[in-house]
């Protein structure tokens, strides 16, 4: 029970005793009054009937007597009247019914109002005539009772409704400091950091104010000073001090990301002669500042796109005149059109273009279908830069290992796709998240398409779909078949379900959203949808609709590749997520200490604001012994289960 109520229900009660004891008090004082106003009308009646009734008595004329009585007491409030002779012993009676007019029968029954009888001798000098005598009936005290108990009633309830409305504003005004205080403490548990509080009128509370203000200043101070620290540690293990760029760490993590899944992709070296000349010549500010010029247009050029192919590749500065491109996720064709479009472009051509020495760059690209190691890889772009030397009449060198097999298109990969769907030759298997005592945290969800012997994993297709912004229509089959998987389990675990970024982005996936999981709320509970990070840095306000859709069904959502764009990490305060998922760019490598810190500093920022922390591809136990001391809760890989997959199901 809130303050509020405990202190309006123990006024209201005091009030309704006080006014309860009031209310019996003047009923028990009307009573009193009309039983006293009864005796009072019969004595009156006694001395004037007596005073009428003594001369026709006295002359022996009871025909007269009884015109008398008959003339007083017709109609009056007396039950009965009787006259009896001293001298002959004759009686005249007279019995009256009455019955109370307006009192209710029930008032009756509680006898509040005796009838009072009394006589009186009529006398003539010193002599007794006769003896008359009187007997009331209640039924006006009753009414009249009864009308006072009805006023009484009516101003007592609109004084109750005033009452307690009065008593409810003057509660309510007085704890509105402390109801501000409490929605303050719940924000600040929350991590919610908004203006301060104002000061109250009232003095008591005006030091807890002053305490909460600072508390959450300091708070929030705190807060951002782990954000900052955080990102100084990501800043100093990944980024290029001058060019902003990711360094060559950042781009052999991704590149053993990138070997890891075993996808096609394309790699690409610009080597810049002219910077080398630079450093050479000791003119290292000039050269600084080309390099960060030349970077600033890499970076704007590639956040773009090229023939609706979404680029966003990692681009790190490998050395002090290279540049390095990893494309994971595309075909030859479209590396090939990528590079040709930016070569094409005046800004950058314009920063790295020299008539006079045609080797002033090389730009060195390579195409793998997935199945090499870093070494080899590496060995192929360098080739490639080799091949750009040779040739300086091309713009670039290109190097391929790419096989002949699945060298489909957009539209073709598409077409297989939906065909996939129709046929229900999409199928699924699980990996389970859990924490350090063998928890199931929830079950992350894998596709692939079997068709005509051929297996194609997701990450051969869903990119050619994500360029064609079509991944939405794959991602609500993925959805509709794990809320029928979950539907015939009689104990289901949690699943967790990638979204691809076109998806988040598609108006029509996040009102099929909104159409889907209520229809299915006894399993909306059960289903973690995995958003990447970008959506929430890049696109906040369409990533926002969808997120609440998601919360308002009753379903959770995550942050993948947690930690992997280098923006602030102040946005995880503002969504709030159910739990993020961190990029194996932080755990892969965990014998450079800057590396280390930077996790530690990642994952202490999440713990901090409640939100669950998982470890993906924990392979060793040097990883979960490391990983589980620094503030990460749910862990996925082959130590933790030894990637221990359910059978598949179509």
């Amino acid at each position: 029970m809130t303050l509020y109520r405990k202190l309006f229900i123990g006024m209201v009660a005091v009030f309704i005793l006080l006014s309860s004891s009031a209310f019996i008090i003047e009923l028990l004082t009307k009573k009193a009054h009309l039983a006293q106003q009864q005796q009072v009308e019969i004595t009156n009646t006694l001395n004037s009937i007596g005073l009428a009734l003594a001369p026709y008595i006295n002359n022996d004329d009871p025909i007269a007597a009884e015109s008398v009585i008959n003339a007083v007491f017709d109609g009056s409030h007396y039950s009965s009247v009787e006259l009896r002779y001293l001298q002959s012993e004759h009686k005249l009676v007279r019995q009256y019914p009455v019955q109370p007019q307006k009192a209710p029968h029930w008032l009756t029954q509680l006898n509040l109002f005796e009838p009072i009888t009394a006589d009186q001798v009529i006398t003539s000098g010193w002599q007794q005539l006769a003896v008359i005598q009187i007997t009331s009936h209640p039924g006006i005290a009753y009414d009249q009772f009864w009308q006072t108990l009805q006023r009484m009633s009516l101003v007592f309830a609109v004084m109750f409704i005033l009452g307690s409305s009065a008593i409810a504003y003057i509660v309510k005004r007085s704890l509105k400091p402390l109801h501000a205080i409490t929605q303050k403490v719940n924000k600040i548990s929350n991590h919610e950091f908004d203006k301060p509080l104002d000061s109250p009128n009232t003095a008591d509370l005006i030091p807890v104010v002053n305490g909460i203000n600072r508390m959450a200043t300091q708070l929030e101070s705190s807060f951002r000073a782990q954000v900052e620290e955080a990102q100084k540690f990501r800043n100093k293990a990944y980024l290029d001090p001058v060019s902003k760029l990711g360094n060559r760490a950042l781009f052999m993590a991704q590149l053993d990301h990138w070997v890891a899944d075993q996808t096609p992709g394309g790699i690409a070296i610009l080597k810049l002669g002219f910077i080398n000349e630079l450093y050479h010549q000791k003119a290292y500010q000039v050269a600084d500042e080309k390099v960060l010029k030349i970077a600033d247009t890499i970076r704007s050029l590639t956040s773009a796109s090229v023939d609706q192919i979404v680029l966003n590749p990692t681009t790190a500065r490998i050395a002090k005149d290279e540049i390095g491109f990893i494309f994971p996720k595309i075909n030859e064709t479209d590396l090939k059109l990528i590079v040709k479009a930016l070569l094409a472009k005046p800004l950058l051509s314009q920063l790295i273009a020299n008539d006079q020495d045609q080797n002033h760059y090389l730009f060195g690209v390579a195409h793998s279908d997935g199945q090499q190691t870093r070494a080899e890889i590496l060995s192929l772009v360098d080739g490639a830069l080799a091949k750009a030397k040779s040739r300086p009449d091309k713009p670039y060198g290109f190097i391929s290992t790419t096989q002949t097999q699945y060298l489909f298109g957009k539209k073709q990969w598409q077409t297989i796709v939906e065909q996939a769907i129709r046929s229900g030759d999409v199928v699924f298997r699980f990996q389970h998240a859990k924490t350090m005592q063998g928890n199931t945290f929830h079950r992350e969800v894998y596709s692939k398409i079997q068709r005509s012997g051929a297996e194609y994993h997701a990450s051969e297709y869903l990119f050619a779909l994500e360029q064609l912004q079509a991944t939405w229509e794959y991602d609500k089959h993925v959805i509709n078949a794990m809320i029928e998987q979950l539907a015939s389990e009689s104990q289901p675990t949690p699943i967790a379900i990638n979204l691809s970024l076109s998806t988040v982005l598609e108006p029509r996936f996040i009102q099929w959203i909104k159409e889907v999981l209520p229809a299915h709320a006894a399993i909306a509970g059960q289903l973690h949808f995995e958003l990447p990070e970008i959506s929430f840095i890049q696109h906040a306000a369409i990533t926002t609709l969808l997120c609440e859709a998601i919360v308002g069904s009753g379903a959770r959502y995550g942050i993948d590749q947690y930690g992997r764009n280098f923006k602030s990490l102040a946005y995880i305060n503002e969504f709030k997520p159910f739990y993020v998922k961190l990029d194996f760019l932080y755990t892969h490598n965990l014998d450079d200490e800057n590396q280390r810190y930077t996790l530690t500093a990642l994952s202490r920022t999440a713990y901090n604001l409640d939100i669950t922390t998982i470890a993906a591809r924990v392979e060793t136990q040097r990883q979960l012994d490391f990983l589980s001391e620094n503030f990460i809760d749910i862990y996925q890989g082959f130590i933790i289960d030894s990637l221990n997959f359910e059978p598949q199901i179509a």
